[in-house]
């Protein structure tokens, strides 16, 4: 059973993003220490076949599953990340399917998950910053705030605070990232974030 588990969606309409994508996971130091899922949704063209072979090929660790049905991004992430704790995760990364990330990525990820591992109010270590933040002691900020580009939690968390309150904030009924980012201030709680850099890229930019 894998203790840490990096979950993708993967919407199967943006093949062209995937695979530099994975070239970026595939450069990230302490990969091949994780355990990466794969939730990949039905009714389209995507070569899923072809696909696993590569991901087992490039990975130590790797697993596709494909959806019963087409879920949308609210159901596929929440379903994403019930999968990975379901396998045994103790800490799992959700990861876009079109944002690279840097070569410190999971080293990030694996400080922050150490460091924040007793703070409950601590919900949710980020990779994603909007800004550069200036001031202060240290690497990284805690904010009471979310970002959804690339971002993991414990399972503690997970069960007790944000698969509970999952849902659609309103007026986008796929927006579970606006509606977490609104629990998370209303409730007192914070997000870790990078100091000085992006440690996830999205493509669109």
């Amino acid at each position: 059973m894998p203790s840490q588990v990096i979950a993708f969606t993967v919407s199967g309409q943006r093949e062209k993003y995937l695979r530099k994508v994975l070239e970026s996971w595939g450069r990230a130091r302490g990969v091949q220490d994780w355990h990466l899922l794969f939730c990949v949704e039905p009714g389209t063209s995507f070569p899923v076949d072809d696909f696993t072979s590569w991901v087992r090929r490039c990975f130590a660790s790797a697993e596709v599953q494909v959806n019963a049905e087409r879920l949308g991004c609210l159901r596929n992430t929440r379903q994403a990340l019930r999968a990975a704790f379901g396998s045994g995760a103790e800490f799992a990364i959700l990861a876009e399917e079109d944002c690279r990330v840097s070569d410190d990525v999971l080293e990030y990820f694996a400080w922050a998950r150490d460091c924040y591992a007793g703070s409950e109010s601590v919900t949710a270590v980020c990779a994603h910053s909007l800004r550069t933040e200036t001031g202060g002691d240290g690497d990284v900020v805690l904010g009471d705030w979310f970002n959804p580009i690339v971002w993991g939690t414990w399972r503690d968390r997970w069960a007790d605070f944000i698969d509970p309150g999952w849902g659609f904030h309103p007026g986008n009924e796929e927006s579970w990232d606006n509606n977490l980012r609104v629990q998370i201030r209303a409730a007192g709680r914070f997000s870790v974030f990078p100091r000085m850099s992006q440690s996830a890229i999205s493509m669109a930019e």
